[in-house]
């Protein structure tokens, strides 16, 4: 067992931006088979910016708060508060913030 201390996101730190704050620093990853923490989706957030992003992993996520839509394989799924998101490997995908309030959504991507 072993504790690993998360960096603080504050509001202003991330002026209005989607920021990604990684649970563990690449130098203490336990293990290179998974990447996890959480992100902030402000108001009107778009991931990426331009296309889709896809990985290699499989990505479990759990919407903490706020809204957020995602566009994946042809679909278009809204999650809320208290939703899991399972996005199969290689899978392309767009996340929108279209609510009024940020998003908080923990990760997990675990390489299959």
């Amino acid at each position: 067992m072993k504790l690993f201390d998360v960096h603080p996101c504050l509001a202003d730190d991330r002026q209005g931006k989607t920021k990604m704050y990684p649970y563990f620093k690449e130098e203490e990853k336990p293990s290179d088979k998974f990447d996890s923490g959480f992100i902030i989706f402000p108001p009107g957030a778009v991931m990426p910016s331009e296309g889709k992003s896809c990985h290699t992993g499989y990505e479990v996520s759990y919407v903490i708060s706020g809204t957020l839509t995602i566009e994946a394989n042809g679909q278009v799924m809204t999650f809320q508060a208290g939703n899991t998101i399972y996005i199969p490997a290689g899978e392309a995908h767009r996340c929108v913030n279209n609510g009024d309030v940020d998003c908080v959504v923990a990760y997990m991507i675990v390489q299959g």
